[in-house]
């Protein structure tokens, strides 16, 4: 059982419960890829550029079920950049990886060959 908040702990100590089971926080890290994505906070888009909504609201969703978060920021469509950023991630221990792009059959899409290595 995870306990969150003061309250959960009272109702435990109303009903008797004494000891609880806890689990360590999971950490998440987010990561978005695609040459055409840019920061939500980018202005004006030029031609081909889309904002990076996926990636906000994965974090925002992550935090809100108390996950540490890890914003991998958006890797451009390069295979060599992309695989430092997963390296580094798994590096720092994480528990979970989401990716947001770069996993359909396109010959820039890099994210399922680097994790198969």
């Amino acid at each position: 059982m995870s306990v969150q908040c003061a309250s959960e702990i009272g109702l435990l100590a109303t009903v008797g419960v004494t000891t609880v089971k806890v689990y360590p926080t999971t950490t998440i890290a987010v990561l978005s890829t695609g040459d055409g994505l840019v920061e939500p906070s980018t202005g004006h888009l030029s031609r081909g550029q889309i904002r990076d909504s996926n990636r906000a609201m994965l974090l925002a969703a992550a935090v809100q079920h108390h996950c540490k978060v890890v914003d991998l920021g958006i890797a451009k469509d390069d295979e060599e950049c992309q695989g430092r950023i997963l390296d580094k991630a798994f590096a720092s221990g994480i528990n979970i990886l989401i990716t947001s792009g770069g996993v359909s059959m396109g010959d820039k899409d890099f994210i399922r060959p680097l994790l198969e290595k």
